[in-house]
């Protein structure tokens, strides 16, 4: 008996480690009211710097790539291996599901086949 099913299991399987994978954070900075992190992205290798303003008025999110950068445009190149891994899933995905009705109806018919 063929298991056809193992090979998109075992994919999507290694896109899942992949993408927890992807991102690391290297260092964290704190001052009065300013946390800065940097973090690397491990597909492209660009580093990326988050800051975070802590204020009551007005709280602010910058996330901005830093020197030297890996592309022309970092932003750019993130959001494409982003969907790139997105379609990757979806294909595997659909396979998944196209191969599994088959092996089901094979089981199926011979259930009463032949000893």
């Amino acid at each position: 008996m063929r298991k056809t099913w193992l090979l998109p299991i075992v994919i999507t399987i290694i896109l899942m480690v992949l993408w927890f994978n992807r991102w690391e954070y290297t260092a964290t900075k704190t001052t009065n009211f300013r946390v800065i992190k940097w973090r690397t992205d491990h597909w492209s290798g660009q580093v990326w710097m988050e800051t975070y303003t802590a204020s009551t008025t007005n709280p602010e999110i910058k996330i901005e790539p830093i020197q030297p950068l890996v592309s022309k445009d970092p932003k750019k190149t993130e959001a494409n291996y982003t969907i790139l891994w997105i379609i990757s899933l979806g294909i595997n995905a659909l396979w998944l599901l196209i191969v599994t009705p088959l092996d089901s109806k094979k089981k199926e018919s011979n259930i009463g086949g032949e000893l």
